[in-house]
């Protein structure tokens, strides 16, 4: 395990025990450490009683934190094997939890803070809504196969399948793994489908408002209430004088047998379909939005929305967060993308004959890693550290005298700055030597920047800081339960006068400006873990 994974873990491990008690916390270690596990080996795993594991189970599906997989069973020759389910951790996003504040800002931007009516019609349109925008979707069913493992290139399963490439039994294992995923694909297909009773609900209560608001639907109730008016006053049958309305003749047996043949039968009951957050779509507008935001600040506010509307035309596209290039668009077209992005979202290809242009997301992603990383490298090393790393990512390997020349340090200064970096694992150190000895005297040796391991070291480091920042929330939380226990306390029953002493003020105030910096700091940690893991 990488020390990123390791550290990601173990953030998601405290979170999930800080959130739901110590029995859910067990279980879903065990299943990070383990990985696939049957409800068996979960209960001999946390020695806990099998109860309390079936309810700790229903807790970590019901809140998204692990996935539940049918497993078919096996082909003997005494007939197929009984399927048990799987259980595995989704680390992923039981780490959205911190995350969640600025998901629900998103959705206050866009969709409204509030409804204007708690009615059925106005919570059916926004749910509706966010199912549109894919921030709500279907929450798979259990009854989707485990993902298959894919061994190391170098594992000896690979080998032998790369040998046996032509072999039947190889055919017959493809076949099967296509067959496993064909209900995932179905799956796919009805995960932002609304269900039909709603969509046919709405339709029906909104033809009913527009019918009941037109001018001639009010003409038409009002001649029906006149004639109906007429006729019972009149006196009259169907034949006095014509003012009454007609009756209607009595049906044959043939008409009572079609009325009977064509009854609605009996409306069986809807299936329940349970839905969730759909934590894709929100990382990928959060990345859009980062990317909107380097381009404005580099550039201009025009460049900012041409960048914005051709990510806006490429989103129905997306398939994953990590989508390198954007949808090809045209100079015409990104004009006319600009001008229409709030009123259509709907891309269209581009015009024969013209240049197409696409955004390189991941060449931006990597310039605001690199704008984040230099940032760490300032307040940890001051303005010398940032000169000296500036320099070795843009030249590349230096010696210690050519960094010492380029960046006009002292080459004491330089050589202690150096190996600080390099404890830090910011630059590294590489040895050129002369001989086959490797003397020391006989042997260059060059530093230089390695922008990948750096990033992986410092996403591994942020997860690290979170991890210390809510276990310290957390902390002081629990230090003041008595306090906090009587303000809730207060809340509850309405209380607006109850007498603070001295010192609970005190610490009340204490408390409120612990609890907004440690706050404002895992905000930016989580942003920036967004921007090094997510993105």
């Amino acid at each position: 395990m990488s020390t990123r994974k390791q550290y990601a873990c173990d953030l998601a491990c405290r979170l999930v025990q800080d959130q739901y008690g110590d029995a859910v916390g067990k279980v879903f270690k065990l299943l990070v450490s383990k990985g696939q596990l049957q409800l068996g080996d979960i209960v001999r795993g946390t020695s806990m009683n099998p109860n309390i594991v079936k309810q700790a189970l229903l807790i970590l599906i019901q809140q998204n934190c692990i996935n539940s997989y049918l497993q078919p069973g096996e082909e003997t020759l005494r007939g197929p094997r009984p399927s048990f389910y799987l259980y595995e951790a989704n680390t992923d996003r039981v780490l959205q939890i911190i995350r969640m504040d600025q998901v629900l800002g998103s959705v206050a931007a866009r969709l409204g803070k509030a409804l204007d009516k708690e009615t059925r019609d106005s919570i059916s349109n926004t749910f509706i809504s966010l199912v549109q925008a894919h921030y709500v979707e279907r929450s798979p069913p259990c009854s989707l196969p485990p993902p298959a493992v894919r061994p190391h290139p170098n594992s000896v399963r690979t080998r032998k399948a790369k040998s046996a490439a032509s072999n039947t039994e190889g055919y017959a294992a493809d076949q099967a793994a296509a067959l496993k995923s064909f209900e995932e694909l179905s799956f796919e297909k009805q995960r932002f489908k609304v269900p039909a009773e709603l969509a046919l609900e709405m339709f029906m209560s909104d033809e009913g408002d527009e019918r009941a608001a037109s001018p001639d639907a009010k003409m038409e109730d009002a001649d029906g209430a006149g004639e109906s008016a007429g006729g019972s006053g009149a006196g009259g049958s169907g034949a006095g004088g014509g003012r009454g309305r007609k009756k209607r003749a009595a049906p044959d047996d043939d008409d009572e047998l079609a009325i009977k043949i064509t009854a609605p039968a009996k409306k069986a009951k809807p299936a329940v379909v349970l839905w969730r957050v759909n934590n894709d779509e929100f990382n990928r507008r959060f990345r859009h939005q980062a990317i909107v935001g380097l381009v404005r600040e580099k550039f201009d506010e025009d460049a900012a929305g041409v960048v914005s509307a051709m990510l806006a035309a490429g989103r129905p596209f997306e398939s994953s967060v990590k989508l390198p290039p954007s949808l090809g668009l045209s100079v015409p077209l990104c004009e006319e993308r600009s001008v229409q992005l709030s009123e259509d979202e709907a891309s269209s290809p581009a015009w024969r004959g013209s240049a197409s242009y696409v955004v390189n997301s991941q060449r931006v992603i990597d310039l605001i890693m690199l704008k984040q990383t230099e940032a760490v490298v300032k307040a940890r090393f001051d303005v010398a550290g940032l000169r000296v790393f500036r320099l070795l990512a843009l030249r590349g390997q230096l010696e210690q005298k050519q960094i010492a020349d380029l960046a006009m340090l002292p080459a004491k200064d330089t050589r202690e700055l150096l190996y600080l970096m390099l404890q830090g694992g910011f630059v590294m150190l590489q040895d050129i030597p002369k001989t086959a000895d490797r003397a020391p005297s006989r042997t260059f040796y060059t530093w230089r920047v390695n922008m990948t391991s750096l990033s992986d070291s410092t996403a591994a480091q942020l997860y690290r800081s979170a991890g210390r920042v809510w276990q310290r929330l957390q902390f002081e939380t629990e230090k003041e339960k008595d306090l906090v226990a009587l303000i809730e306390s207060a809340k509850e029953t309405r209380t607006v006068n109850f007498n603070l002493t001295t010192a609970q003020r005190q610490a009340v105030a204490r408390l409120k400006r612990v609890n907004e910096v440690m706050e404002t700091s895992l905000a930016h940690l989580d942003q920036m873990i967004a921007v090094f893991n997510d993105f």
